[in-house]
């Protein structure tokens, strides 16, 4: 053990002029750099996805992570987790009161982390975060270093897809200490960002690449030029720019879906889209085949319902279902919000075919408002809009995790609408034990959505990426991120 910590340590202090050539290794571009090395503070995709690396929860995809087994109750509300024997990067034996403390620590109100609203299942989790109840009284308890013993509110059926969500990863009270497959050893932000196998990993034996490079440029097409020099092995998602409709005739890529959906957002609590007839007259003159023919030349699915295919309730929910329109009022001039933080992503082309199309077919003047994605949440979180492009991409593979965003009591706002009912639908899926229940309270609130139309759902998302053959092994989850964990050259 003290011979791999040395080593270790040996090289976490490389510096980022000099570079050590190792066999096996993976050269990435990661676009931007990292808010946070800290798995609570990761959000984006490409974040989520370096995380993956870095760290390990309870669980790992399908399989066990640092929880060798896991005992359930018979009423579902208590999971037992048994750990493993693991060690942190610098050698500290990694114990359950990690867990514990992370898990605190992200429904600390003061920390304002982002996912906070994945741990709520925990009994009083939604309380700890709004201030009712003390931290000490959330569901979480580390009963010896190799037992954690987490209570729920309410049945979780997800919740081992939930304990191996990036936010949930234990942390090290030092900073730059890690317990996955990978550890970073050299780090110049705007330039690389370097990976070393971590030899204290517990499954160290199952990881084959020595290190990953990421290079960190944010221009798309000094990408490809790398790519096509051979000096990258992977060129877009999830790690690095989206590839644009050029790149894409361009190479032979490869294409996966992802438990997303894309769609257009009214502004229920303005004119003129406090008016359901209005929203009606705009999706039915929307023409979204065409977005998928035209924009993303056929290479989406178009989204007939809120819910991905990984999680469809029922094949699909049409527009067609709202009755037709018979207002003929002058429309005013409307903001369309859209995030133009990704410069070559399809949103600006998106929102310019529809401010045509709505122009074309019913006459209406519309003003594109590009913000920067920071400032696009607060907006849309707010308020301050008419029309906006949004989206969400599942934090599990469960239809709640899509559905719950809407509600009124959701941490996330993503819309300003809000039903009784629809809120009704959600609470009693979360409690519910029956599954065919669950899935009928769940279809009903997805259907109330397609009637109410607070959003035009618009595309559901397939991601593509081209590669070097020699890349094998790399694992994608439905949620589009990847693990590099048995990924070989």
């Amino acid at each position: 053990m003290r011979w791999l910590v040395l080593l270790w340590i040996l090289l976490a202090h490389t510096s980022c002029e000099t570079e050590q050539e190792f066999q096996d290794t993976l050269r990435l571009n990661l676009a931007q750099n990292p808010t946070s090395l800290d798995p609570r503070e990761m959000c984006t995709l490409r974040e989520l996805s370096l995380a993956k690396q870095l760290y390990e929860g309870l669980t790992r995809g399908d399989e066990l992570g640092i929880a060798k087994s896991i005992d359930i109750s018979e009423d579902g509300l208590t999971y037992t987790f048994h750990l493993r024997e693991s060690y942190w990067s610098n050698g500290d034996p990694l114990f359950a009161d990690a867990f514990e403390k992370s898990w605190k620590e992200i429904l600390d109100p003061s920390n304002r982390i982002r996912y906070a609203h994945l741990l709520f299942s925990l009994k009083n989790g939604c309380n700890a975060y709004r201030g009712i109840c003390p931290l000490d009284e959330v569901g979480v308890k580390a009963v010896d270093q190799h037992t954690l013993v987490v209570t729920l509110e309410f049945p979780t059926p997800y919740l081992l897809q939930l304990v191996g969500f990036p936010t949930l990863f234990p942390t090290h009270p030092e900073p730059g200490i890690f317990n996955g497959p990978f550890g970073v050893v050299a780090y110049c932000p705007g330039d690389r960002l370097h990976l070393q196998k971590n030899p204290l990993y517990w499954d160290s034996e199952e990881v084959a690449l020595d290190r990953i490079h990421f290079s960190i440029i944010e221009e798309s097409h000094t990408e490809a030029l790398l790519f096509e020099a051979g000096e990258l092995d992977w060129l877009g998602h999830p790690m690095s720019h989206p590839l644009s409709a050029e790149l894409s005739d361009h190479f032979a890529t490869e294409s996966y879906p992802v438990a997303g959906t894309s769609w257009f957002v009214f502004n229920t609590k303005k004119a003129p889209f406090n008016d359901l007839e209005t929203r009606v007259k705009f999706a039915k003159t929307l023409e979204r085949q065409e977005i998928i023919t035209h924009i993303f030349r056929g290479n989406q699915e178009l989204a007939t319902s809120i819910l991905p295919p990984s999680m469809r309730l029922v094949e699909k929910l049409p527009l067609q279902q709202v009755a037709q329109s018979s207002r003929k009022e002058p429309l005013p001039k409307l903001r369309l919000l859209y995030s133009s933080s990704n410069k070559n992503a399809a949103e600006g082309d998106i929102v310019q075919f529809a401010r045509e199309r709505w122009k074309n077919a019913l006459g209406v003047e519309i003003e594109l408002v590009g913000q920067e994605r920071h400032l696009y949440l607060r907006s849309l979180a707010a308020g301050d809009f008419e029309l906006a492009l949004g989206n969400w991409i599942a934090d599990f593979n469960d239809p709640l995790s899509m559905l719950a965003v809407f509600s009124s009591s959701s941490e996330v706002k993503l819309i300003p609408w809000q039903s009784e009912r629809f809120d009704q639908l959600i609470e009693g899926a979360k409690k519910e034990l029956n599954l065919g229940v669950r899935d009928a309270l769940l279809l009903e609130a997805e259907t109330l959505l397609i009637e109410q139309m607070p959003v035009i759902p618009l595309r559901h998302y397939t991601f593509s990426y081209v590669k070097k053959p020699c890349v094998k092994g790399v694992a994608i989850s439905p949620q589009g991120i990847a693990d590099f964990k048995r990924a070989r050259k």
